[in-house]
């Protein structure tokens, strides 16, 4: 782990162990398809869900009081983060995107 003393982009590395450790505890958020509808999310503003653990798309959530917009851009770099390795070359090497495990 000496390699992350090099990191340039500590706070991105910060991310990438947060929402690896979130799926570790079972709180894997769910970042490719609506929480309320199961449609793949369109890349456009869809509506992130904290408590839920799920991002809505636009239809769904747009009306919701528990909900934070996320940007395409901000969900491509999680979904980057959740489906990736971190390796000591920089982030996240070339590991071919995987899609997690529903969970039900």
């Amino acid at each position: 782990m000496g390699w992350l003393a090099t990191e340039s982009d500590l706070p991105l590395v910060a991310r990438y162990y947060e929402i690896h450790l979130l799926g570790l505890a079972g709180y894997q958020p769910q970042l490719f398809v609506c929480g309320a509808c199961k449609k793949p999310l369109e890349p456009e503003t869809n509506y992130f869900s904290p408590a839920q653990g799920t991002v809505f798309c636009r239809q769904h959530g747009h009306d919701r009081t528990d909900t934070i917009e996320v940007s395409a851009n901000a969900l491509k770099v999680l979904r980057f983060l959740q489906t990736r390795e971190w390796t000591p070359a920089g982030c996240c090497g070339s590991v071919p995107t995987r899609r997690p495990k529903s969970s039900g």
